[in-house]
């Protein structure tokens, strides 16, 4: 009976542990990670490290937290049974700005925003394998599919997200997006999220066809997403929007009195939670919020000492389902740029050097003169879903004449549209890529009049522009 009773309450207390687990947060320029208990919602730990953290991110089994540090250009990792620092390290490229661990736990990969390459390490034996991998911009974030197939890569200088096939480490093409991304996720291997900090705006993308379905307008500079239950979470400057997923609209947000960033989702003790972190920029202590996604409201509040940024938790996945997605549903971009190759910058004392031995075999094929492994067209479709913008303009509270220029500026692209203004004053954008534009009405006797506007798919409303007699 005894026996009995005591494994039951190895049982319940293993449940306990399974349904708690722990959250990490790095934090900006700092030299630490804070553990927090999620089942009491208190500071578990605090980890010391030697060097300041870019980005953490925990493998499937909650075995290890691995991290980058530009100090150092390496990556490290934590042990998280005993909470302590694996004295080995891998030195990656020039200025990490991004990891993403496979789910089967066997490879990390590192983005390098100086270098622009990715950085492939295996877990077991911990070292880099083989050459770094180019890419044709500077990389921001990397997420890697459930089924270990491909990476997504935003490229921060090229307004664009690169497709990174994780079975031949090569770039296959890259989908246009908005620009200056910060983070990325997915949701159910089917939509991925790119936020566009500088565009107030985050993109959507069918993953399935490789292109853009929509843009999604936010409150302000959004950063860190979280997906859950058909739920978009977007942490932008100063709290919290909420996108439902069907129709990619905004039911709600929830306002914070100070700066967040990281945004995650995690099933603890009490059920699913939201949790998203903020600082204000030269506080000695920061908080992160934690909220119930079923509500939509923030249950608490919890206190960090130092300047909270990124968090990581272990993630509930679901069970890799091989699908026949076509790898080629999109002709690669840019079309026959060649990508240079670059030297990692190693500035760690010791760094294992691995054998190139395996590296650029070539396929064998039936020999042809000037044949290339992947063929390109020699013209590029248009990949951006587009769509109408309709408006009217009015001088002193009665409607502008006809012919009068109307001009929309692509923030993403900076390519200029042109229209022009009917007998009532209206015009009409036709077909316009998805995403932000600035509308400007130029007149020689008009006031010049400008106005920020995002183009969603869809139908648009219809601007209205006050303007004056000059």
């Amino acid at each position: 009976m005894k026996k009995t009773l005591l494994i039951a309450l190895l049982a319940l207390f293993a449940a306990v542990l399974t349904a708690a687990p722990n959250l990490y947060v790095s934090h900006e320029k700092l030299k630490k990670i804070t553990v927090i208990d999620t089942a009491v919602n208190e500071v578990l730990s605090e980890i010391p490290l030697k060097m300041s953290v870019v980005d953490i991110r925990l493998d499937s089994d909650e075995k290890y937290l691995y991290f980058i540090s530009a100090d150092t250009n390496a990556l490290y990792r934590i042990r998280c049974k005993n909470l302590t620092v694996d004295p080995d390290f891998v030195s990656v490229g020039y200025g990490p700005t991004g990891l993403a661990v496979r789910n089967d736990n066997k490879a990390v990969y590192v983005i390098n925003g100086k270098s622009n390459n990715v950085t492939m390490i295996n877990t077991d034996p911990f070292e880099a394998a083989g050459d770094p991998i180019s890419l044709p911009g500077s990389p921001k974030a990397i997420v890697i599919t459930d089924d270990d197939r491909k990476a997504y890569i935003a490229l921060s200088d090229m307004g664009g997200v690169a497709l990174l096939d994780l079975s031949t480490n090569k770039v296959t093409g890259v989908i246009p997006v908005s620009t200056d991304p910060w983070a990325m996720c997915t949701y159910n291997n089917r939509l991925l999220f790119v936020s566009n900090e500088g565009m107030a705006s985050v993109s959507v993308i069918d993953m399935r066809k490789n292109t853009v379905i929509n843009e999604m307008v936010t409150t302000d500079m959004p950063r860190g997403m979280a997906a859950y239950n058909n739920m978009l979470y977007v942490s932008v400057t100063n709290g919290i929007d909420i996108f439902e997923l069907r129709g990619f609209t905004k039911p709600s947000s929830v306002g914070l009195d100070y700066p967040v960033y990281g945004c995650g989702f995690g099933k603890v003790a009490s059920g699913p939670k939201i949790f998203v972190a903020g600082h204000e920029a030269g506080a000695a202590a920061g908080k992160v919020a934690v909220i119930n996604p079923d509500s939509g409201e923030i249950t608490t509040e919890i206190a960090v000492a130092g300047a909270p940024k990124f968090l990581e938790i272990r993630k509930i996945r679901p069970t890799p389902v091989p699908t026949a997605v076509p790898t080629k549903t999109f002709t690669p971009v840019p079309a026959a740029t060649p990508i240079p190759t670059e030297t990692a910058t190693k500035v760690p004392k010791k760094t294992p050097t691995p054998e190139d031995t395996a590296t650029r075999v070539p396929v064998k094929k039936k020999a042809k003169k000037k044949a290339t492994p992947i063929p390109i067209p020699t013209a590029t479709p248009d990949l951006m879903l587009r769509s109408d913008i309709t408006g009217r303009v009015f001088m002193d509270n009665n409607p502008v004449t006809n012919g009068i220029k109307m001009k929309a500026l692509s923030k993403h692209t900076d390519k200029v549209y042109t229209t022009y203004t009917n007998q009532d004053g209206r015009f009409k954008f036709t077909a316009l890529p998805i995403g932000a534009y600035v509308i400007t009405v130029e007149a020689t006797f008009i006031q010049e009049k400008a106005v920020a506007v995002t183009v969603n798919r869809g139908k648009n409303e219809e601007l209205t522009i006050d303007t004056k007699k000059r």
